[in-house]
Parts: C-alpha cells; structure tokens; sequence
C-alpha cells in the first residue's frame, strides 16, 4: 500500500510488451506488384488511413514485413498487448473471444489497431486457421501515420477538445498536446462501435452521421454530429459501456482513448480525471451536493489518494467510521456479503460531519481490483468547512451584501472577507 498527494501520478498504465508472430518464418522484403495493389487498397479502404496521400502510403507499405505462419500458429494472444498492425496477404485466421470463435478473416483484411489506438491489451485472440502470411507494421510506424491522419482533421480535432468539458481546466499548451492522440474512425450504417457491458477504453464524438444507443436491444438515445457518447471512459479506469452503440449510417467519429489522453498530459491529466470522479461523486450524494461550492473546492484541494491492491485489506471489522471520508476514485470493494462501494462511491461521509459518531463497518473489506481511494481527513473536513455559508445563522452580514444588485453575482469566499471588513 502507497499514499501519494492528489498531484502524483496513478500507478503507471505501461503494459509490458510480448513478441507477436512468434514462431513465424520472416518472409522477402520485396514486394511484388500484387502486394503493392493489395496493401495500397487495404489502407485505402481502412477508416484510419483513407484520405492520406498516396506518398503517405507508400511510406507505410515500405515499412511493413511479411512473416507465414503454420496452422494453428498464434498471431497474438488474448490480454497480450499489441505491437503490430496487420494486413493478410494468403490464407485464413481466426478471431476468438474467451476460447470462442467469432469470427474468421481473409486476404486483404486488416486486424489488430484497435489495442494500438487505445494502448491496451488485446480483447481477442487471432490464429491461422490454414497457412497464413501477413503483412504487420510495427506500432511505431502505426502512430506516425495515426498522427498524419489526424493532422487532417485538425480544426475538427480542436473544435472537439474545446467542446468536452472534462478537458475545460486545460492550457492551450495542454490541449495542443492532445491533437496528436485525437483519432478519426469510420463505422459503415450498422456497424457496432462499442458493445453494453463491455470494457470502454475511448469517447467519441460524432464528426458525420449519426448514432444509436441501445440498452438491451432498446434504442434510447440518437446521437448526432456534435454529440459526445462514452466520456466516462475517460474518467473511469474500469468502465464499462452502458449502451450498445451502433452506426445508423455512415459515421466518422473522432476519439480520444483514455490511455492516449494520460500518455500526451502525463500528471495534469490524472489530476483533472481524479477531480472529475470526486466532482461527480460530491454532486450525486445527497448529504455532500449540499455544500457550497467553495467548501467543495476546499475539499478537493486537501484530499490524498492510496493505492490498494487486488484483494488487500481495506477496512477491518469493527472500524469506527467518522475519522475520515472516502471516495472511491477507480475499483470496488467487497465483503463476503458481496458489493461494498464501488468507483464514485463515497464512504463515511455523514460521520466524518459528527463530533461522537456511532457507525461501525461490520464485516472485513477488501479490494475487489487495484483500487484508488481518495480520503479527507476529519481535521481537513473541519478546516474547509468552517467556511460560513448562505445558510449558516451566522452570516447575516453575508446575507445584508447579497441584498445589493452589484454583490448578487460575487462569491461567497469574497462576500465574507467584505462582510469581515463591514461595519454595523
């Protein structure tokens, strides 16, 4: 267990790269004419890299190999992260979820960008089903021509940062960074962009056409140009997709992978995610959206952040609550009843307001998953909320200013420091 200021970086996010292909027998580098036409369609057709310039292309195609692998040979495996791009050029692969087939591939198909665009594992795992040659481009490549892609989208790219309001507390200098890491997807009408109940790693926002959410098979919503869906992706490590989302026709989205914005802000970004969660949480507890917003603000400056491993320990049976507030920023906890809290959550939040709390957590509690929990301390509490507010009895002077038209619109922190100065 670690304990680090809200300004520290999360634990990293860096995924420990494993060889794909292996066991494959290098192939020429040459290319013949065929495979000029092939790859050259191949990009062409693929969303990420239509209306890049032939020349760009070209670039491309010189950087990528060819390997052959035996039937039954492993392309890569399912949860190992990604580190090629692939185009086959002979034979069949399968596609298998959980040990399941779902699907199976053929010459000319691309595979393998999505865990590269979002920097995560693979959901799936891919096989050669007959003898199969491929031709892969390293991720490093990959980047550089996501990059060129997204240059051309670039007025579109930063129309879309300026639009989400999780990135409002950005410098310019800050939302500049994230242009490079901004991607452009194409989905044709009926395609599935993101599955209810799966793990979400990106948001979206509709460039052209037009979306559908379904919960359960039942439309709820239309998204149209414009219109974000999936942000909490963004601000939750374990997310999981509320909806199915569905192109109604066809659509370009622009995306922004969690991993990618964490990658391109480095500590700024966490620290905006974090304030995100607790913001949300605060807003949506019955006993915390009740506080000023300059206490809330006082709050969030004086929280700490610990880190707790899958299945460590978190709260001992018998733990009188009261000493501190909690809030969980990522994971969830369990006793052997089932569900304790889980990411938003908060913990302890009315005692931690009493002077002789009698709450006391009644079985052992421990971290479902890695787990971030954010805690404020009673001392803290104390000191942010001794703020005086609206509603306290004390604040008539407060309340005497807030009467004149001019002072309707100042800040309660600064009606106070007026009010401290005021005569009677």
């Amino acid at each position: 267990m670690r304990v680090r200021n809200l300004l520290t970086p999360l634990a990293s996010q860096a995924l420990t790269k494993t060889e794909e292909c292996q066991g494959a027998a290098v192939l020429s580098a040459s290319k013949s004419p065929e495979d000029w036409t092939l790859l050259s369609a191949a990009l062409t057709a693929h969303s990420l890299f239509t209306g890049l310039s032939e020349d760009v292309h070209k670039v491309l195609i010189e950087e990528m190999r060819a390997v052959r692998l035996a039937p039954g040979g492993e392309v890569f495996n399912q949860d190992q992260h990604g580190c090629n791009f692939y185009i086959i050029r002979q034979g069949t692969a399968v596609v298998q979820v959980d040990g399941q087939e779902v699907r199976e591939l053929g010459p000319s198909q691309a595979f393998g960008e999505l865990a590269l665009l979002q920097n995560t594992r693979r959901t799936a795992s891919v096989k050669a089903k007959t003898e199969l040659e491929l031709w892969l481009l390293e991720q490093s490549a990959f980047a550089a021509a996501v990059r060129a892609a997204s240059a051309l989208h670039y007025r579109e790219t930063r129309d879309f940062i300026n639009r989400v309001a999780l990135l409002d507390g950005l410098s310019f200098k800050q939302k500049d960074a994230l242009l490079d890491v901004v991607v452009p997807l194409k989905f044709a009408p009926g395609e599935k962009i993101a599955g209810e109940g799966e793990p979400g790693h990106m948001m979206f926002i509709v460039s052209e056409g037009e979306v559908t959410l379904l919960q359960r098979t039942v439309a709820i919503r239309k998204v149209v140009k414009g219109q974000l869906f999936g942000e909490q992706a963004i601000y939750h490590l374990g997310y999981k997709h509320e909806h199915t989302a569905v192109a109604e026709t066809a659509v370009t989205l622009l995306t922004l992978a969690r991993s990618n914005a964490l990658f391109a802000l480095g500590p700024q970004m966490e620290t905006i995610l974090m304030r995100r969660v607790i913001e949300v949480s605060f807003a949506r507890n019955r006993t915390l959206k009740k506080l000023a917003s300059e206490v809330r603000e006082r709050l969030m400056s004086a929280v700490t952040v610990q880190h707790f491993d899958a299945r460590s320990p978190v709260f001992a049976r018998g733990l009188l609550l009261g000493s501190t507030l909690y809030i969980v920023l990522e994971g969830s906890l369990r006793t052997s009843s089932g569900l304790f809290a889980q990411t938003g959550d908060c913990i302890g939040e009315e005692e931690v307001a009493m002077e002789s709390p009698t709450t006391r957590i009644i079985e052992d509690v421990v971290a479902s998953e890695d787990l971030f929990l954010a805690e404020i301390s009673k001392e803290k509490w104390k000191a942010a909320t001794a703020v005086l507010t609206m509603d306290d009895p004390e604040s008539e002077s407060v309340l005497c200013l807030r009467k004149v038209t001019v002072f309707r619109s100042v800040k309660a922190a600064k009606l106070l420091a007026m009010a401290s100065v005021s005569t009677t």
